[in-house]
């Protein structure tokens, strides 16, 4: 497999001409009774309060040692054995970010269009080599974990890493 297409640190959807990406429209809440976990919510406002670091950092800790993925018991996956890492397999919500809804939303339809795209196209974003070595940029196919009793993974990731001057040097 030849190794990931990297975009150039430029790149955008300005330099895409003739593209236009339909906006994306917020999927309603469901109205059915279903089985779902509590998740914690981050209010970064808190931030710049007086203890609000702190009471983040308490929310944070909680979310990330016991809000985790929970089988429903009439799941058709069999229940397997507590495992430790199960305590670290935390889910949250942030508010409060200061990125608009508009803003957002955009995030939503660029990742609905890349996903839309034909598998051979999205593999050219992916390095199996890169993905061994532990750099998880780039795209992931869904299948490459065992996720239990040889059951592999149905997730897609397209991860971008954040970039500072420190990682990418002008």
């Amino acid at each position: 497999m030849s190794p990931a297409r990297r975009l150039p640190r430029t790149a955008s959807v300005a330099d895409m001409p003739g593209t236009i990406i339909d906006r994306y429209e917020q999927v309603p809440e469901t109205k059915e009774d279903l089985d779902w976990a509590e998740l914690i919510t981050l209010d970064l406002s808190l931030f710049d309060r007086p203890g609000g670091k702190a009471e983040l950092v308490k929310q944070l800790d909680h979310a990330v040692r016991h809000v985790g993925m929970r089988e429903p018991a009439d799941s058709w996956i069999p229940p397997r054995p507590p495992h430790p890492a199960d305590a670290q397999a935390g889910f949250f919500y942030v508010k409060n970010l200061h990125i608009s809804q508009e803003e957002v939303d955009r995030q939503f339809a660029l990742g609905r269009e890349f996903y839309a795209l034909p598998l051979e196209e999205k593999l050219k974003y992916h390095s199996r080599a890169d993905l061994d070595r532990g750099e998880y940029n780039g795209y992931r196919p869904a299948g490459q974990r065992i996720v239990g009793n040889g059951i592999k993974d149905n997730v897609q990731v397209y991860n971008i890493p954040k970039c500072t001057r420190e990682s990418h040097p002008p």
